[in-house]
């Protein structure tokens, strides 16, 4: 009986499987409902409910489940064929028969809003690893087949970003409606609304993003920057910063943001004994909310909630993609093995260091010696070039006729000419 019973569903299932491309095909037809945050809010906390979400979720997840599907069967068959890639497929196909069986089911029977909530944390909980398996599917593509014409490297791209985009947006519909719908409330946040904090701290969440951050700054580099942080209310600057917002999100931009400030920092103060803090300003003003963190040499502006944003994205030097390294990082891990080696050659760095610059200070204080005697010598010279020599010489001190004057009269022999000294050449006397 149980073998029937299996040969039943495997048939079931191959029929199922068959019928994947129709239904892809169908709903990848429809284009996914626009949500906002306010309606998120306002669902959750006024007119929360659980047959209407269920009614909602079993045709809009299908329909941006198959959207995205599509767009992966019009990647380029070399990436395709990949073994992670195709791990990644089948993760989609059947989370998306999985919710289709939802759709002839009554929304009346708690039973089946029940079983939904499941079926959704498990899609959930099935689709963690998307991002670092794609990932790894794309390092298996240029392995295979190295490196593509730019086109192709763009149009992967340009797929990897929606594809990531339909993915948050996926996980963030089954985590309001699992969140909403358990029954589980946070006491450390009771102000959320399923993952929707409605006073997101900011500042906490940047603190927290910071010392995780900072941890794994130190046990790459062995050091690691401070933080300066400040904040800017401009409706009221005596109260803290609160949005409406979700806290994993803004941890994780965060997160990376304080990633490239700090290697950022090191890798330019690799030779200095300090290293300058990373400084953070988070500015709320009536429109928008800008975060900016500041290294000694990136400067990374951040806009979270800015509803001017798309208009100015990509217009200037700091919206360029910062998160794709220009060189691979410093590899510090042949000091973290001979740790105290690194500090004693640091200590020989400096002791020669501070030898150079004493030696450098005795040459100084040389040079300065010679030219004060250089300087005494001249004086003497120059007092010496007044004294007179020679009879001609005395005689011009006692009152005789001068021999540059135009009257006096020439009657004197060579040799008595010879023994005038004269240092500086005067236009009276031509030989």
């Amino acid at each position: 009986m149980t073998s029937k019973m299996k040969f039943v569903r495997s048939l079931m299932k191959a029929a199922t499987l068959a019928n994947v491309p129709k239904h892809i095909d169908h709903f990848s037809k429809f284009s996914p409902s626009p949500l906002s945050m306010k309606q998120f809010l306002d669902f959750g906390s006024t007119n929360a409910c659980e047959r209407t979400s269920f009614v909602f979720l079993r045709q809009e997840l299908p329909v941006r489940l198959s959207n995205i599907m599509k767009e992966i069967s019009l990647l380029p068959d070399r990436l395709l064929v990949t073994p992670s890639v195709q791990l990644v497929q089948n993760w989609y196909v059947q989370s998306l028969m999985e919710i289709l069986e939802f759709l002839d089911k009554n929304p009346d029977d708690q039973k089946v809003l029940e079983t939904f909530v499941e079926v959704l944390e498990a899609i959930r909980n099935r689709h963690n690893d998307v991002v670092p398996t794609m990932a790894q599917g794309v390092i298996e593509y240029k392995d295979a087949f190295g490196k593509q014409d730019a086109v192709t490297d763009h149009n992967i791209q340009y797929f990897l970003d929606r594809f990531y985009t339909s993915r948050i947006s996926i996980r963030m519909l089954i985590n309001q409606h699992t969140l909403v719908f358990n029954g589980n409330i946070n006491p450390a946040h009771p102000n959320t609304i399923g993952c929707i904090d409605s006073t997101c701290d900011v500042t906490e969440v940047a603190r927290d993003a910071y010392e995780s951050a900072k941890l794994l700054c130190e046990q790459y580099y062995l050091g690691a920057p401070e933080l300066e942080l400040r904040q800017m209310n401009a409706n009221n600057i005596r109260e803290p910063i609160h949005i409406s917002y979700i806290p994993s999100h803004l941890y994780h931009i965060l997160f990376e943001l304080f990633k490239n400030s700090m290697r950022a920092t090191i890798e330019t103060h690799e030779a200095s004994r300090t290293l300058p803090p990373i400084k953070v300003m988070v500015a709320l003003g009536g429109e928008d909310l800008s975060i900016k963190a500041l290294s000694t040499d990136s400067v990374e502006r951040l806009p979270v909630f800015n509803k001017t944003a798309l208009r100015h994205y990509k217009l200037s030097l700091e919206a360029d993609d910062w998160c794709i390294p220009t060189k691979e990082p410093l590899d510090l891990a042949i000091y973290r093995a001979a740790n105290c080696h690194w500090r004693e050659l640091r200590i020989r760095v400096l002791v020669k260091g501070y030898k150079r610059k004493k030696k450098e200070k005795k040459k100084k204080e040389k040079k300065k010696k010679k030219k004060k005697s250089r300087r005494r010598r001249k004086k003497k010279q120059s007092s010496s070039q007044f004294s007179a020599k020679g009879p001609v010489a005395q005689q011009r001190l006692a009152g005789q006729p001068d021999l540059c004057s135009p009257s006096a009269t020439l009657d004197l022999t060579l040799p008595e000419l010879l023994d005038i000294t004269v240092d500086h050449p005067s236009p009276c006397i031509v030989l």
